[in-house]
């Protein structure tokens, strides 16, 4: 998706060669085919393109510029590359019943149960909000202010108005096409809006450390600290992800279970720590969980939480903590975040997670993890 943006760009600079024009088309297919979201990221791209080629065509006195630029060599050759990728990559000629099935689960009401705001006005404004908070959090709030400040100068430089706009438009459709009709939106999903939006924000840095003899100094002092704070903001996944809790629990476990204990599951067993060498049962109900009677169990608190109150897993942790449990708590491990003083950061890395909805799925990442061990 990248590297579309970039071809998408020099076809859009003018005078570019027939192979801008095929990598565009190539690239831009092949994120398609990776991922199917990039579909709205791409779909508003060729209407800049030909608008922009109908502007020069008619500036040049062509007699039909419109027609100009739809037989245009160049734009047909990146017409034909596109479906040609598609129907490969999607092995179209030899599985199309599967590729017809895929179309239909992800347009299908399979997909709305994921669905976080009614088709409303307010519904929608609901996730725009959640959306440029997503913005914010996945990056932190300095480069966020950088984006926006760049944003807003480059609307207001004659110079670059243009070209911020062939880069917003496939921001808003992205928006429009994907998110304004799934109706969520998840921290994963807004990392083609940043990849643009951090242009501006390298646009802002710029200007803030133009040549100037004044404070030139303090400016470049500024500029660092942000990129220094971005810095230690990212790299807090990489610092929890290597000292994660379930690594620990691994370990208590394997130093207090013995060969014969049965080791009880409550939760998704992907957040939880690796229990392939245990004699383990997946605790799915409280009739399970009363029959099965295990040694040990491992609950992430933290997926719990978000399930409602009276679901089997919350069902027996309420009887795993009451007074009158024949099982005590044994650990509870949750590593700490590695700078805790920088200010703003991820709260779903590094705040209390007594949340019911989570704002990211870096929120499975160093979860808080117990273990219940039978008196």
């Amino acid at each position: 998706l990248a590297w579309c943006l970039v071809f998408y760009l020099r076809v859009l600079d003018g005078g570019a060669p027939l192979a801008d024009y095929a990598a565009w088309a190539a690239t831009g297919t092949l994120a398609i085919c990776t991922k199917d979201q990039a579909y709205a990221f791409c779909i508003a791209m060729p209407f800049v393109v030909l608008y922009e080629m109908w502007r020069a065509n008619a500036r040049a006195g062509a007699v039909h510029p419109l027609r100009t630029a739809l037989t245009d060599r160049r734009i047909v050759a990146a017409t034909l590359i596109a479906i040609a990728v598609f129907v490969l990559c999607q092995n179209i000629l030899f599985n199309s019943s599967g590729f017809l099935d895929h179309v239909r689960w992800i347009t299908g009401r399979k997909v709305a149960v994921y669905r976080m705001f009614e088709p409303t006005i307010g519904g929608r404004l609901g996730l725009l909000r959640l959306t440029v908070r997503l913005v914010e959090l996945t990056w932190g709030w300095p480069i966020f202010i950088a984006s926006s400040s760049g944003l807003l100068a480059a609307a207001m430089t004659p110079g670059l108005r243009r070209v911020a706009i062939w880069l917003l438009v496939p921001v808003a459709s992205y928006y429009l096409g994907f998110a304004n009709i799934v109706l969520y939106n998840y921290d994963r999903f807004v990392l083609p809006i940043c990849l643009v939006l951090a242009l501006f924000a390298g646009l802002a840095i710029d200007r803030l450390t133009a040549e100037r003899a004044s404070l030139r100094a303090w400016r470049f002092a500024g500029a660092g600290i942000l990129l220094l704070y971005t810095l230690l903001y990212s790299s807090t996944v990489d610092a929890l992800m290597v000292n994660d809790s379930r690594y620990g629990v691994e370990r208590w476990l394997a130093a207090h279970v013995r060969r014969n204990d049965r080791v009880g599951m409550i939760g998704i067993p992907r957040y939880l720590p690796r229990l392939d060498g245990f004699n383990t049962i997946d605790l799915d109900r409280l009739e399970t969980f009363t029959e099965a009677q295990p040694a040990f169990c491992v609950v992430d608190a933290d997926y719990t939480r978000i399930e409602p109150p009276d679901s089997p897993h919350n069902q027996m942790l309420a009887r795993l903590r009451s007074d009158r449990s024949n099982y005590r708590l044994a650990l509870r491990a949750r590593s700490p975040s590695p700078w805790p003083w920088l200010p703003g950061a991820h709260r779903d890395l590094v705040g209390d997670r007594l949340d019911r909805v989570p704002l990211s799925f870096l929120r499975n990442i160093n979860p808080t993890i117990e273990v219940f061990e039978r008196r």
